[in-house]
């Protein structure tokens, strides 16, 4: 897929089963909102920015970012996040 950049907005609220599979020319996707994401959401998707300005998922599927290296980020000020989400180190963006 060409699909470089994409902003999901705060009433998406679930990334579904392999919605950015192989969507290897990713580069970013900035999340408003979304509360759910499901199975290999991600799956091969290289190396990508994941910006969130909400508050990390609640429900996440399994292999989410198999074949993937996401660089997970958040605003400062963005409650409900720890230092790694995922298995992922989570940046502060200042």
């Amino acid at each position: 897929s060409g699909i470089k950049s994409i902003v999901l907005n705060s009433n998406i609220k679930s990334i579904k089963e392999g919605a950015f599979r192989e969507c290897d020319s990713l580069e970013s996707v900035t999340i408003n909102g979304v509360e759910t994401i499901e199975d290999q959401a991600f799956l091969n998707c290289g190396n990508f920015k994941l910006i969130f300005n909400c508050p990390p998922p609640k429900i996440l599927g399994e292999n989410i970012f198999t074949g993937s290296s996401p660089i997970i980020q958040r605003p400062l000020g963005v409650s409900g996040w720890g230092d790694e989400w995922a298995g992922f180190k989570v940046n502060v963006i200042r």
